[in-house]
């Protein structure tokens, strides 16, 4: 990144937010300021972006049919919805660069959108990682409270909290993210305004208890893998392979320990171990790429610190991305099944139509 990008002329001479705002949103609209490493890079995203279009789109038909089985693939169902869009988003973002004219509108709809879509991939992933914690830690539980309906419940309160959210954050202008064209992607204002600044706002005081709770919620998933796995670990010491997928698995009440129960069940909990190990790899570089966007934001880093967070940022959430529908293809049997078929009747068709 260059060094005459808006980051690098952090000023603290701003009398409030409302001109620190417009001199941010003034150098992002600068097309002066565009160098060759960003342009490159704007090309690598687009087919990057690209790809991981059509790897989600690929996965979706089968998720779909799965979700209608299992509460954990009916949030990562809505996870790879709102992954699409997410990733419409920074294409149509990347392509606003290689152009180099920024679509504006007199309404912020796309401030709204892209604070709805963050959250609700935030709040999913929150929900995904108790799901599958709850199957390995109380599994008894987890099919009372994990059940296809409660999951809904969720999903329809997550959206309820994204719309409130979403709205909020936007309330004043000056908070509202919006694409620079010196950066691939979204802008934040709250990350380059100087916090002496933003305390100016009369709700400054609410926003930074909002911003705390963001990151603690955040950090919930992490403390469930942590748990889980170390579980995982004390029960791989003290049993053998065989015996610890023997102790995991709840059998319903008045069934029979015959051998084919008991087969259907340790493929069962087979996959629920595939499913835990797809969920924390997928989210790992998230998680990694959230908690540098978070550091910037409260801890105010200087510029040249931001730049070089900013290159982690795209790294890290190309990697998640991309990578997500693939770990569901090589760790979910079932999906793998699902989208073999998928693939054999769009071929079927295919040859149809030659």
């Amino acid at each position: 990144m260059a060094s005459s990008n808006p980051f690098s002329q952090l000023s603290t001479n701003f009398l409030d937010v409302s001109s620190a705002y417009e001199y941010y949103k003034q150098l992002c609209d600068d097309p002066t300021r565009r160098d060759v490493a960003l342009t490159t890079s704007a090309i690598a995203l687009f087919i990057i972006y690209g790809l991981g279009i059509v790897s989600q789109a690929v996965v979706l038909p089968a998720n779909w049919r799965l979700s209608e089985q299992r509460s954990a693939f009916l949030l990562l169902l809505y996870i790879n919805i709102f992954d699409l869009i997410w990733l419409f988003e920074y294409v149509w973002l990347s392509l606003e660069y290689l152009v180099g004219v920024r679509i504006q509108s007199k309404y912020p709809l796309g401030a709204y959108i892209f604070r709805f879509v963050n959250f609700c991939i935030d709040t999913f992933y929150i929900e995904l990682a108790f799901n599958r914690c709850a199957a390995f830690l109380f599994p008894r539980i987890y099919n009372v409270i994990c059940s296809q309906k409660n999951m809904k419940l969720c999903v329809l309160s997550t959206y309820c909290l994204a719309i409130v959210y979403s709205i909020y954050m936007n309330w004043f202008k000056e908070r509202r993210p919006f694409h620079c064209l010196m950066q691939l992607g979204y802008f934040e204002p709250m990350t380059s305004i100087p916090k002496n600044v933003t305390a100016l706002l009369p709700d400054a005081a609410f926003y930074d208890a909002v911003q705390i709770a963001e990151v603690v919620s955040i950090c919930m998933p992490l403390f469930f893998y942590a748990i889980t796995v170390f579980k995982m670990v004390l029960n791989f010491k003290q049993h053998h392979s065989s015996s610890t997928v023997q102790i995991a698995i709840v059998l319903p009440v008045g069934s029979q320990t015959n051998q084919e129960d008991r087969a259907k069940f340790v493929n069962l909990m087979q996959e629920r171990t595939r499913l835990f190990s797809m969920c924390l790899l997928s989210q790992v570089p998230y998680y990694m790429s959230h908690a540098l966007y978070q550091s910037s934001r409260i801890l105010q880093l200087n510029a040249n610190t931001v730049q070089i967070l900013a290159i982690f940022w795209q790294l890290l959430g190309t990697i998640f991305h991309v990578q997500q529908p693939i770990l569901m293809l090589l760790l979910s049997k079932d999906m793998r099944s699902s989208v073999r078929k998928d693939l054999e009747i769009f071929w079927n068709w295919l040859t149809e139509i030659i």
